[in-house]
């Protein structure tokens, strides 16, 4: 799964600082998935998946380009 999103994450926090946000979205889709409650766990897929794409508008990137798959941010 990281080969599929760490590069498009990573076009991202090359120009916002993202990191925090992303640590927290993953604490509370696990601890929903833990908790075995699947409304909570796809809410904060949900708000993490509009994140992604809020943060490729802030970081004026074109969402439905072609990603790459240098680890390396661009």
């Amino acid at each position: 799964m990281s080969q599929l999103f760490y590069p498009a994450f990573l076009k991202v926090f090359s120009r916002l600082n993202a990191g925090e946000r992303l640590v927290f979205a993953h604490e509370k889709i696990l601890q929903a998935l833990s908790d075995r409650n699947a409304a909570e766990a796809r809410s904060w897929m949900d708000k993490h998946i509009a994140d992604l794409r809020r943060g490729y508008e802030l970081a004026n990137f074109d969402i439905e380009a072609p990603v790459g798959w240098s680890w390396r941010p661009a």
